[in-house]
């Protein structure tokens, strides 16, 4: 199942920032949505932003330890440099009112920033998230997460973050890289003089499914048990406003 509203009218207009979650794993409990905005409880531009933006939170208990964990989701603008501070500031400000003290949460999604922008040292500065990358026991992530619709293109710019509290361990985390191929329409068959005559080959593009690759990580409750995974996934099947 999923929550979450479209952030241009709060309904179905736009795009959204849905957490799925697995009904046979977690029960939801409550959920929200607030905008990035100066009036956060309905939609509007905020500060220098480009676009409207939400965050979609959810309150959920995990059916096997009975833990209550709290997920917030969100997309950040890419132009408004002080839309991006500002929304740091009001989604901090509103896990602090809505997370009761000590209690586990996670903060996704595309912030359009990397590790080395003052947003990212905001959200890093106190005890309230630490970046699942930094703390990760094990790494598969060759590279950043961004690649404008081509695999040729690498980054070291993290952009889409897993941020946890204190009390997670994040065993695992990655940056999915696949791809996909799609036939040339030039395409013709041939062989190989490195191959059997039965090994026949097409030229191909390689291409990507999304302009953002997909993050994960395996996190857990204490040192002893995995309880699940984090996972962000960013779908565009052509370049849009972002």
């Amino acid at each position: 199942d999923y929550i979450g509203v479209a952030r241009d009218d709060g309904r179905e207009e736009g795009e959204y920032s849905a957490i799925f979650y697995h009904k046979g794993r977690l029960k939801k409990i409550r959920s929200g949505n607030f905008w990035l905005s100066e009036t956060p409880d309905r939609p509007a531009l905020g500060w220098d932003a480009a676009c409207i933006r939400i965050c979609t939170w959810g309150e959920f208990e995990d059916l096997r330890t009975h833990q209550r964990l709290y997920f917030f989701n969100l997309h950040l603008d890419h132009v408004g440099r002080r839309a991006r501070m500002e929304s740091a500031r009001l989604v901090m400000s509103r896990i602090r009112s809505l997370v009761p003290a000590g209690a586990s949460h996670i903060l996704t999604g595309d912030f359009n920033v990397d590790q080395t922008d003052e947003v990212y040292g905001l959200l890093t500065s106190t005890a309230l998230l630490r970046d699942s990358y930094a703390i990760a026991e094990r790494k598969l992530a060759p590279n950043g997460t961004f690649n404008a619709f081509d695999t040729e293109l690498k980054t070291p710019s993290r952009i889409d973050h897993i941020f946890v509290s204190p009390d997670y361990r994040v065993l695992r985390y990655a940056v999915r890289t696949d791809s996909y191929w799609t036939e040339r329409e030039d395409a013709t068959e041939e062989g190989s003089s490195q191959a059997p005559a039965e090994v026949r080959l097409k030229k191909h593009v390689r291409r990507a499914p999304s302009d953002h690759y997909p993050v994960f990580a395996r996190l857990s409750y204490d040192k002893d048990a995995e309880c699940g995974t984090a996972h962000i996934s960013r779908k565009r099947t052509a370049p849009q406003k972002r």
